[in-house]
């Protein structure tokens, strides 16, 4: 609705009152409908999905389990898992006080999200694409730390068989965990990691699950992309002399690093600086894709922080990787969870492929829309061949200006 009255609003309101009152009457529009019947309307569709998974697990076990594992993550292409965890927290409450069977929505959402990204990591092992490689590694671990949108959206989705291989891989899981008697003890992050969250007596069980969950997602996505993805995607089995010549390419890429010279990356857009460490999505914060800095942006324009080849451009349009003429590897990415905007309140200026020079222009990001949306805005900054290097470091500035200084990076 948002995203609706605003492109109208663009299109109907003169230049001189756009930039004022097109976000004001959006959001008041939007507010409004919200309040009186958007909210009611999905309000009461919550607590119907939540009181029929409830009745589910209750009247069924492990069989009402294996159904919620088998639909969970078509439920959160819906957004409707937005209504779980005030339900988690009920669960959690009165199995804390000695009253009922404890959360078991926090394990279905575990077994799905590690499906999820077992499927990914799969499609990571059957393409040749180089792009899809890159997103499906990096995706896979966010899957497996508790984030499945980039695994959702971004890869299962888009090949549409490793979404339904990782429903059954769930599915399977959910209903092991059921028969298990697998439950919550608090709520987390729901993956890998989730174990911290159980209750003690289940968690040998509950690892056991979610390598159910990882092997029969990632089995039959592979089996299945092997037989039905077409040619050109599918990575062929390596011969020896192929994978000789694949150790000879290593061996070059090894030399080529020792070729890395120290660099400084600038800040793609202005705003205030601070540690990758401290931003709200640990597949930033984990630096699991790398170091680097991250940057709360003042400024919707996006600059090339180096000079080199500009090595993704996101149809998205809200993430960028470069490569620079030094050796760096540098991904640009514009808001949390924004991939979800689907370009929306973004432009690119850029395409894969093309040369840039430090301080061009990228692309544009409509700052209030994304907020209104409810994203955080925060622009990270990552090197993802940081271990290539002996040091990458963000430089101590509070607030930068696009082109300052922001990530030292030192050569081994």
């Amino acid at each position: 609705v948002l995203a609706f009255l605003e492109k109208r609003f663009h299109k109907w309101l003169p230049a001189a009152v756009d930039f004022t009152f097109t976000p004001l009457l959006s959001v008041m529009i939007t507010g409004f409908l919200t309040f009186t019947v958007i909210g009611p309307v999905l309000k009461t569709v919550s607590d119907m999905l939540t009181n029929g998974i409830v009745w589910l697990y209750d009247t069924t076990s492990f069989v009402g389990m294996g159904i919620f594992g088998l639909t969970y993550s078509a439920i959160v292409m819906t957004g409707l898992h937005q209504s779980f965890p005030a339900i988690e927290t009920q669960l959690v409450t009165a199995f804390a006080n000695g009253h009922g069977a404890g959360d078991f929505i926090f394990v279905v959402a575990s077994m799905a999200n590690v499906a999820q990204g077992a499927a990914t990591f799969a499609i990571y092992f059957l393409t040749k694409d180089k792009k899809m490689k890159g997103l499906s590694s990096s995706a896979g671990v966010s899957a497996l730390l508790g984030i499945t949108e980039p695994a959702l959206f971004g890869v299962n989705l888009k090949y549409k068989f490793p979404f339904f291989c990782a429903l059954i891989g769930s599915g399977v899981a959910a209903a092991f965990a059921g028969l298990m008697h697998i439950i919550a003890a608090s709520m987390g992050a729901a993956g890998f990691i989730g174990f911290l969250s159980i209750y003690p007596k289940s968690i040998p069980m509950y690892v056991v699950a979610e390598l159910i969950s990882f092997a029969v997602a990632f089995a039959l996505t592979f089996i299945y992309g092997k037989g039905h993805m077409k040619e050109e995607q599918v990575a062929p089995v390596v011969s020896a002399s192929e994978a000789a010549e694949t150790e000879a390419k290593v061996e070059e890429q090894v030399a080529a690093e020792s070729k890395l010279n120290d660099e400084v990356v600038a800040a793609p857009i202005s705003g205030e600086s601070k540690k990758l460490t401290d931003v709200n999505d640990p597949v930033f914060s984990t630096l699991a894709m790398g170091n680097g800095a991250a940057v709360v942006p003042t400024d919707g324009t996006i600059y090339a922080p180096v000079d080199g080849e500009l090595t993704v451009a996101y149809e998205t349009k809200h993430a960028y990787g470069l490569k620079s003429d030094n050796g760096a590897e540098v991904l640009i990415h514009v808001g949390i969870d924004t991939v979800n905007l689907k370009g929306q309140h973004f432009e690119s200026f850029v395409k894969q492929g093309q040369k840039v020079k430090k301080g061009d222009k990228l692309g544009t990001v409509d700052l209030d829309a994304v907020k209104a949306a409810g994203y955080d805005t925060t622009v990270m900054v990552v090197v993802t061949n940081t271990m290539s290097y002996a040091s990458v470091d963000r430089i101590d500035n509070t607030k930068v200006n696009h082109g300052d200084d922001l990530v030292a990076v030192t050569a081994r």
